[in-house]
């Protein structure tokens, strides 16, 4: 048994990330309502935006059918991926702290 430290730092990271999964939506219900139009956010638009440069990857796949895998999940919704993740992060670590 655990002392429940890893699912105090567990629920804060995964907070985090649904606080920030709550932040693309309403920026993007901003739009949406002002604007008219739904702004997309793609994991891979918030992964550059990040300064990181994804898109080199590409020429070191030599598998057809891999790269199409990663390119799909990477245009996967960024809230999505911050909900996952934080689904994710909480899972593992009640398996951890138990």
């Amino acid at each position: 048994m655990g002392n429940g430290k890893v699912t105090q730092w567990a629920a804060l990271t995964a907070s985090l990330l649904f606080m920030g999964a709550a932040f693309v939506l309403a920026y993007q219900g901003y739009f949406w309502l002002k604007f008219g139009f739904w702004v997309p956010m793609p994991a891979v638009r918030t992964i550059e935006a990040l300064g990181l440069n994804i898109r080199g990857w590409q020429a070191t796949i030599e598998w057809h059918w891999v790269t199409k895998i990663v390119e799909w999940l990477l245009d996967a919704a960024t809230t999505g991926w911050l909900v996952i993740l934080g689904i994710g992060i909480l899972w593992s670590a009640v398996f951890i702290d138990s």
